[in-house]
């Protein structure tokens, strides 16, 4: 298994729609389109078989927390906001 940004896997977008076209890698990553995926460069994981591929937590980032978490800091947000 490898851990990297989706930019760094790719030489550019059109080599990963090809992948896309090919795996359906962006519903597996689950994004709407391949320019959103791109866009948002998550952290990914995967192997030689497409079905281990998908986003994983980034430590870096603020997703990072979870939809737990997001869904704590949103009630959070409402009560005092």
């Amino acid at each position: 298994m490898w851990t990297r940004k989706l930019q760094d896997n790719y030489t550019d977008l059109q080599e990963f729609q090809q992948y896309d076209t090919n795996y359906g890698l962006v519903h597996r990553l689950g994004f709407t389109s391949a320019r959103t995926a791109w866009e948002a460069n998550p952290t990914i994981q995967g192997s030689t078989n497409p079905a281990d591929f998908k986003v994983i937590d980034d430590p870096g980032s603020i997703g990072s927390i979870g939809s737990i978490g997001w869904l704590a800091f949103l009630a959070e947000a409402a009560r005092i906001g």
